[in-house]
């Protein structure tokens, strides 16, 4: 790998962000960020300048950080066995959210912040944690749950640093802060999440077609609800249908109808559907007496976290110090595979 201040010949300026200029590279699979205070081409007095004032106009001149070359590498995702956990399991936390849990194994270290999810852009205790821990321990990557690029887009640490530049903190969820915080420091952003095709190729090997659109429909519900939106019927029902079969690259033979979709919940749920007394049948849970749609949910998530698991593994074998920004559940199932890869952790922090 070059060295993190040279700047490849293929690397060219392609905009700036907040005054930070950010460069593609000409060559599939890299990009970089500038990092380094050293002043990039520009008038003539500038470039005869060398030293102490190259370093001391750095730190004032928009922009003038040479590049940080990574390599973004394709991640295969998974389709991890199914594996029955009691209710008790299902919910088990090792301390009240938010919290770090801090893993260390030889040179490698790794934050892990597990957040609550919530839409406030002012101070949580959720972003007080991402904060604290970002200035601590001078992290040399960071990794989001994010999903930031088109279904079919890979989501390199390129993407990620778009999608940041492109959005405002009002914008973000509080574990969010990590991105904004690591696109000003010129630290790679790394996305955890599958793209939603790899998700929906890996869900067809269990479900069909008809499964997947009547799960999608049943997740959007609850915030459907909580906007106190009218009658679930009609033209409102068939919206719906054609949005989960666009979303997920479906053909029209996944199309149901109202009446096709109660029948669908009552064979599958054994229960019959009443969106007045609905509650979140596609929350991610898989014990004893669990929906088949909670299933469905606890599925989806097992093939995202079999991906995070995947980037967290191949960034420390890139970087000695990693922060993960992750739900709280996300920790709970995937803290046995953290375990197995870093030992237990030595410190919980709030």
């Amino acid at each position: 790998m070059p060295r993190p201040d040279h700047r490849p010949d293929s690397a060219r300026q392609a905009g700036d962000s907040g005054g930070r200029a950010v460069y593609q590279v000409e060559r599939p699979g890299w990009y970089v960020v500038g990092m380094t205070p050293r002043p990039p081409p520009g008038p003539f007095w500038l470039r005869r300048l060398s030293g102490v004032g190259c370093l001391m106009l750095a730190a004032l001149l928009p922009g003038s950080g040479r590049p940080v070359l990574v390599e973004a590498r394709e991640i295969p995702v998974t389709l991890p066995p199914l594996v029955i956990w009691t209710h008790a399991q299902q919910l088990a936390s090792p301390r009240p959210p938010p919290f770090v849990a801090k893993f260390r194994r030889g040179s490698k270290q790794l934050s892990y912040v597990a957040c609550i999810h919530s839409e406030s852009d002012g101070e949580s205790l959720t972003t007080r944690l991402v904060r604290r821990e970002f200035a601590l321990s001078k992290h040399q990557a960071i990794i989001l749950e994010l999903t930031c690029g088109p279904p079919l887009e890979n989501p390199t640490p390129e993407v990620c640093a778009r999608f940041f530049r492109r959005i405002t903190r009002r914008e973000g969820g509080d574990d969010w802060l990590g991105g904004f915080l690591a696109l000003e420091a010129g630290v790679p952003i790394f996305s955890g999440e599958p793209t939603p095709t790899a998700v929906r190729d890996l869900m067809l090997q269990r479900y069909t077609g008809r499964d997947l659109v009547a799960y999608h429909i049943l997740r959007a519900l609850p915030s459907r609800k909580a906007a106190r939106r009218g009658p679930f019927r009609g033209r409102e029902f068939d919206e719906a249908v054609t949005s989960a079969i666009r979303g997920n690259h479906l053909d029209e033979s996944a199309r149901l109808t109202y009446a096709q979709f109660q029948a669908w919940f009552l064979e599958k749920n054994k229960d019959r559907f009443d969106y007045d007394e609905m509650r979140n049948y596609s929350a991610p849970r898989n014990h004893e007496e669990a929906l088949f749609t909670e299933r469905m949910g606890h599925h989806a998530d097992a093939i995202r976290d079999s991906r995070t698991m995947a980037v967290v593994a191949d960034c420390l074998g890139r970087f000695d110090r990693v922060l993960v920004c992750y739900g709280v559940g996300h920790f709970g199932s995937t803290q046995q595979r953290l375990q197995e890869l870093l030992g237990q952790p030595h410190e919980y922090a709030r």
